[in-house]
């Protein structure tokens, strides 16, 4: 018998959990706040079914903290102290990441297009962002397949290699990039145009934007977690 697959998450719910996610970022400083932000995403990503992101957003979490706390309790770091900064940044960018990987891991091209067309955002801007969730990933793949193409040469992609040939490395990496994404940007607007992107008639989408018992428990949560975060920052 076949195992029924169960329903997306509304694209709408997941939206509404990056943008708290990415506010943490800006507002929180408290480290029990950032914290508890840290793990509150960590466990929307588990829910939405990215295990392996929640757990390094965990492991990510507790280990810049654990590094802030440390630094807290040395009087003073001298000319260190400027290098010790990057550690707070850290703290402060984890809710930020984790609001990227929300919205990558949550939120696939076509739900994303269906939901703005029903906010009647401008079509320019829809199809800017749509393209742009598009390459950002293809462009990693190509630059995945630029690195196996110099380790098969014998000229691995790291940091030794820059360092010892900064020049040589950045020409093999920047101009086969270069010349795959003109042919990615190419490709990106046929397709486009094979789906009528020009056309002027309304658009419609085949995925029916329906909030259910799920998207209800999930946005509860996402709330109860939100104001828990704040209680702890400001309270």
């Amino acid at each position: 018998m076949a195992r029924a697959v169960a329903r997306p998450f509304d694209p709408r719910v997941v939206l509404l959990q990056v943008v708290l996610a990415a506010a943490c970022g800006f507002c929180l400083n408290r480290p029990a706040a950032s914290a508890a932000a840290g793990v509150a995403i960590a466990v929307g990503l588990a829910v939405i079914g990215c295990r392996r992101q929640s757990l390094l957003l965990l492991a990510w979490t507790a280990g810049v903290n654990a590094v802030c706390q440390g630094i807290l309790l040395v009087p003073s770091w001298g000319v260190a102290g400027a290098f010790v900064v990057v550690f707070f940044v850290l703290r402060k960018a984890v809710p930020l990441a984790g609001a990227a990987l929300l919205f990558l891991n949550g939120v696939t091209v076509s739900r994303l297009i269906a939901v703005l067309t029903s906010w009647h955002v401008p079509k320019p801007f829809v199809l800017t962002l749509a393209v742009a969730y598009r390459f950002i990933p293809t462009v990693a793949g190509e630059v995945a397949l630029i690195r196996d193409a110099l380790a098969m040469r014998g000229r691995p992609l790291s940091l030794r290699s820059f360092v010892r040939a900064p020049r040589e490395m950045t020409e093999c990496v920047l101009v086969p990039l270069m010349m795959r994404c003109t042919r990615i940007a190419d490709e990106l607007a046929a397709s486009a145009t094979a789906r009528g992107v020009e056309s002027p008639a309304p658009r419609v989408s085949r995925h029916e934007l329906r909030v259910g018992a799920r998207d209800v428990a999930l946005l509860a949560a996402t709330l109860l977690c939100a104001a828990a975060v704040v209680a702890v920052e400001f309270v």
